[in-house]
């Protein structure tokens, strides 16, 4: 008799986590202020959610927009006014 039941793995229970996501809004890139790579630095919206005990639970203010350069991980909601 072959069994013909397929065997899952449950996913991982998840007592206390978080998941983010970084979209960049602009195509262009600036000179990051710290490091100064000439085009390091882009407008990016990051998107975190909190796990608690397999369940997702939605922040208030879950969404942030700012400049954030991709060499030295330098962080601004504005650019210097000399760039």
């Amino acid at each position: 008799m072959v069994n013909s039941e397929t065997s899952t793995t449950p996913s991982p229970f998840i007592f206390i986590g978080g998941n983010a996501r970084k979209i960049p809004l602009e195509q262009q890139y600036h000179p990051c202020p710290r490091c100064r790579h000439s085009a390091s630095v882009q407008l990016t919206r990051s998107e975190t959610q909190l796990v608690i005990m397999n369940k997702l639970i939605g922040k208030p203010n879950n969404m942030r927009v700012q400049y954030e350069c991709r060499q030295c991980r330098w962080k601004n909601e504005q650019l210097p006014d000399d760039y």
